[in-house]
């Protein structure tokens, strides 16, 4: 499976993956702990980064690596 064929594919999924640059990985879902402190986190350092070029993401970001999705 490529890349592009595993974006695509994913798509019309019901849960997310990773591409270890072979095939997909299911990736588990987060507990309400690890939500909760996410959020606890992304808020008050969005708040510090308004005006710059920095941004914050959550943990669904998707970044290629190497040929893998992560």
């Amino acid at each position: 499976m490529t890349l592009e064929e595993l974006l695509a594919w994913e798509q019309r999924q019901a849960t997310r993956f990773e591409f270890d640059g072979f095939r997909p990985v299911a990736m588990t879902g987060v507990t309400v702990a690890r939500s909760t402190i996410q959020g606890n986190i992304i808020t008050p350092l969005n708040t510090m980064l308004r005006g710059t070029s920095c941004r914050t993401h959550a943990s669904d970001l998707k970044i290629e690596a190497a040929g893998s999705i992560r």
